[in-house]
């Protein structure tokens, strides 16, 4: 079973959605209550663009073991696309209930049905894995709320990123959630705290740039500028800031 889930992974991620489906058919036909095997059903027709039959199977999914994080966390995530924010949200507060309630501080990620031990009796790899792929969740479902202006729950739902996996890009997740409830401040704490985590992440940089323009800290704004172009930004924001700060002769000042 997990040499087939294993290669469901390797054909998933390259595209090969053929490959895929003909596992994700083999391993329901052995086992139709799979949770794993119906939640990967979903990712598949979600890849697909196929969102209603892929909230079906997050809903098999879940029903199969009402205990499984994951499908959860997935179904919020196709309820915010299609557009229906209220259930989204809906399943967005189930899950954190389940996570907190989970023995495991990396949450129910893992094989779902299964003992969850203290994170202690976890190999090491094994819990950050964990850990990560549920922050992973987290910040995909923080970005469907930021883009449809339900700014606390993206903020808890980033801070549930950064709780189980605690890094730069969950860090910056939860800034932007604070700039946009207009707390520059708060969300300064948070670049400082994720360049902690990753001092060359040039998003980083470009981010606080932006925010120290909007404190009215134009020095500073230039220095965290400056240090995102020597790490070769190229992004979108990073150009409209330089170009903001650009004299006649086009170089920074």
């Amino acid at each position: 079973m997990e040499i087939r889930l294993q290669e469901f992974t390797v054909a998933y991620a390259s595209g090969d959605f053929e490959s895929a489906e003909q596992l994700v058919v083999e391993a329901l036909a052995e086992s139709p209550d799979d949770a794993r095997w119906l939640n990967q059903l979903g990712l598949l027709y979600f890849a697909q663009g196929q969102y209603s039959d892929a909230l079906a199977a997050f809903d098999r999914a879940i029903c199969a073991d009402p205990h499984f994080l994951e499908p959860l966390l997935n179904g919020a995530i196709v309820l915010s696309d299609l557009g229906y924010y209220d259930e989204a949200t809906q399943r967005f507060d189930a899950a954190r209930l389940l996570d907190a309630s989970t023995p495991s501080q990396a949450g129910s990620m893992g094989t779902p049905g299964a003992p969850q031990p203290p994170m202690g009796a976890l190999p090491a790899s094994l819990g950050v894995a964990v850990g990560r792929a549920a922050a992973e969740k987290y910040l995909e479902l923080s970005n469907a709320l930021l883009e449809l202006n339900l700014l606390i729950r993206a903020q808890e739902a980033a801070e549930e990123a950064c709780r189980h996996y605690d890094h730069a890009r969950g860090r910056l997740q939860l800034a932007r959630t604070y700039l946009a409830q207009m707390q520059p401040d708060r969300a300064l704490l948070e670049i400082e705290n994720a360049r902690r985590h990753d001092p060359r992440y040039v998003d980083l940089h470009v981010f606080s740039a932006l925010l120290h323009l909007v404190r009215n800290e134009r020095t500073q704004a230039l220095d965290a500028l400056t240090r995102a172009e020597m790490l070769a930004d190229t992004s979108a924001l990073g150009q409209v800031l330089r170009q903001a700060f650009a004299g006649p002769t086009g170089a920074m000042h």
